[in-house]
């Protein structure tokens, strides 16, 4: 069974992979769980210095009918119950609010799982190639070892 999200923007918008001040909501209807981990990737990365006016968060809806709401702030990501918003937030990564918003976590885990070993996996190969380019660069002549 594909699990499914309906999600609504709050104060900002993403384009290109990054996240942008926009006034109002932005519904982007229904997505599966790795299009919400990558939203949530890119929301944690709002900087504290761009400028909102609003307060940005993301509301969700799962299949369940279950509410959350989720905040970020210098990085972190804060899910509420929009049930239960009296009680104080839970800050969590990326990955674990999928895995705590959703009942079926064990297959969730694992499809949350390959896709961050993916990622990671470009990372490293990404800094390998930038520092073979960088031992391929001749030293600098005024350190006299050219």
């Amino acid at each position: 069974m594909k699990l499914s999200y309906e999600i609504i923007l709050n104060e900002f918008s993403i384009e290109d992979g990054v996240a942008l001040a926009r006034k109002g909501a932005t519904k982007l209807g229904r997505l599966n769980a790795l299009e919400l981990l990558q939203i949530l990737m890119i929301f944690q990365d709002i900087s504290p210095v761009q400028h909102f006016e609003g307060e940005p968060t993301i509301n969700i809806l799962t299949r369940s009918g279950e509410r959350y709401l989720v905040r970020t702030d210098l990085h972190k990501l804060m899910l509420y119950d929009t049930r239960q918003l009296q009680l104080p937030a839970r800050v969590l990564e990326a990955a674990s609010i999928l895995i705590e918003i959703e009942d079926e976590s064990s297959t969730l885990r694992t499809q949350i799982n390959q896709h961050l070993n993916k990622a990671a996996q470009a990372h490293r190969e990404k800094e390998e190639a930038a520092q073979q380019e960088a031992l391929r660069r001749p030293l600098p002549c005024f350190l006299g070892l050219a």
